[in-house]
């Protein structure tokens, strides 16, 4: 902080947490060495404090402020506001201030003469000051500007102006517009419009209409320019309500990222945003939810996503897409594999039981695998080799239930991220159901989940993953993916996002694992359970 008046005695000091465990939170708060009344909040709720502090705890420039729970639980923390009395002192040669009525203000701290004020108190219209006295006060310049009506200014050094990052000529071509169409809208990252254009060829050959959007259009309709992902399901909504030819599918061309604007440093890879939803277990993201008008959790349209960082990634994902649909095998020539953790006693948790009540759902006849994380095979074999020996083979549908993480199905000694590239079904690409948490957290800033990482392989895994953004409990999975595998058996649904949709209206209230499951992968998808009766659409 710059140009703190030490003059006037007391400052004031705005502290937000978020609470995340169940327990008391007492928090400790010291700054610049001063100890601080410590902060209290309790469960997951929100909590804050206000303090009133000695403007001598502050200091000009750089300030530390530390937070330490006192006991053993864990709150996250939100934000922190700081009012002080602030001297009319450029930083970095820039100065936006207030006059108060009939007041000088005496502006300093600038590195030149070169100095412009602007009066920003008339909304839309700027107008610069003229006839200013510039003055030199030892190595700096400033302005002592005279009395009048408090005003809203603006005053700048040359090297204070600011550059644009990018200058991008606007697209006239509207798509706030009720003359729209489209079966299937596909939003890409502005670099892989041809790709997109490719996807949308080959469904408008089977006879569909498509609408690609780039990601930048929407900003700009429905939110300004600015980046933010409301501005997609407004523009979605729109587009259900309005167009000539209502939306049934959406596609996203690219990654997301909850750090939106690359604070950490890991690269901008929110190249299509999710929207950022809060559930009872954690914060994360949702697809789904930029489709749910209504907000009941269900979205209004299939939406799918390709967690692509680059062109050729959406390539291979069509090519993956278009070598499944054009295949002749079937889930009941092809079969599945449902893989699962061991029983966890603690929680009543039988996965084996899961599984087999799922399996049990299947057309008869349909050839099963049941792999499970406590098998003991004879040797050299072990779970995870017959695990990826199965998936190899190239399963129609791949399913596990049990505990997992980001990479992770129960344990890196069972099945992960480092397993897939031993994957060689590239030429029986599976569609994988994780009835776990996080393996479908696509959002990570730096992270590949384990559902990225199969939709992205070149060398095998899945052409599509049904999976959860965050954390959710087995007996909710097991009523969605009843449905699921009861719906896929009955050939009815012929699409993967239909499946999908459908599969989560048997939930019953909560929204938690409606939002969470994301679709990785294209959700016009068409998926054949026997090889007699198939359709085309």
């Amino acid at each position: 902080m710059t140009g703190v008046d030490f003059g006037v005695t007391n400052s004031s000091l705005d502290l937000a947490f978020q609470g995340f465990s169940f327990d008391a939170h007492v928090v400790q708060v010291t700054i610049n060495g001063h100890s601080l009344a410590t902060a209290n909040g309790n469960g997951r709720a929100p909590f804050s404090k206000q303090y009133v502090i000695p403007t001598s705890f502050l200091q000009e420039g750089a300030n530390s402020i530390v937070f330490h729970a006192q006991n053993l639980t864990t709150s996250f923390f939100n934000s922190i506001s700081v009012g002080f009395a602030r001297k009319f002192a450029a930083s970095q040669n820039r100065l936006g201030f207030y006059t108060q009525n009939y007041r000088l203000a005496k502006l300093e701290g600038f590195s030149s003469s070169n100095i412009r004020v602007f009066d920003m108190t008339a909304e839309g219209s700027p107008a610069q000051l003229s006839n200013l006295n510039v003055v030199q006060d030892g190595a700096t310049f400033g302005i002592t500007m005279p009395a009048g009506r408090g005003r809203l200014l603006y005053a700048v050094e040359d090297s204070g102006l600011l550059q644009a990052a990018s200058i991008t000529a606007n697209d006239p071509a509207l798509i706030a517009t009720t003359a729209g169409v489209g079966d299937l809208i596909i939003i890409s990252y502005k670099g892989w419009l041809t790709e997109a254009e490719n996807w949308a060829n080959y469904r408008r050959g089977q006879g569909f209409t498509v609408k690609v959007v780039e990601a930048s259009e929407i900003f700009d309709e429905f939110n300004y320019g600015v980046l933010n992902s409301l501005s997609i399901r407004s523009f979605l909504q729109y587009a259900a309500n309005n167009w000539q030819v209502a939306p049934r599918y959406v596609l996203l061309l690219g990654d997301a990222s909850y750090d939106a604007r690359n604070y950490e440093g890991f690269g901008n890879n929110n190249f299509v945003p999710t929207h950022i939803v809060n559930t009872i277990f954690t914060e994360t993201g949702s697809d789904d939810s930029l489709a749910d008008f209504d907000n009941d959790g269900l979205a209004e349209m299939a939406v799918g996503r390709i967690p692509a960082r680059n062109a050729q990634s959406v390539t291979n994902a069509f090519a993956k897409v278009t070598a499944y649909e054009t295949a002749a095998a079937t889930m009941d020539a092809r079969g599945v594999l449902f893989a699962y953790d061991r029983y966890d006693a603690a929680n009543n948790y039988d996965f084996q039981a899961i599984s087999t009540r799922l399996r049990d759902r299947l057309p008869p006849g349909t050839p099963v695998t049941m792999i499970g994380r406590s098998d003991t095979p004879p040797p050299p074999d072990t779970p995870q080799t017959l695990l990826i020996s199965s998936m190899n083979s190239g399963k129609y549908v791949v399913n596990f239930a049990g505990h997992g993480s980001l990479g992770v199905w129960a344990a890196a000694s069972f099945f992960s991220s480092n397993n897939v590239p031993s994957l060689t079904n590239a030429n029986n690409q599976s569609i994988f159901t994780m009835l776990t948490c996080l393996n479908g957290y696509f959002l990570h800033a730096n992270l590949v989940s384990l559902a990225e990482n199969l939709v992205n392989s070149t060398n095998g895994g899945a052409v599509a993953a049904w999976a959860s953004t965050g954390e959710t409990t087995p007996d909710v999975q097991e009523i969605m993916a009843t449905r699921f595998f009861t719906s896929i058996s009955g050939g009815s649904i012929e699409r993967l996002g239909d499946l999908v949709n459908d599969a989560k209206t048997t939930i019953p209230g909560g929204q938690d694992v409606r939002l969470s499951w994301a679709l990785l992968g294209d959700p016009m998808l068409k998926v054949r359970t026997a090889s007699t009766g198939d359709r085309e659409q």
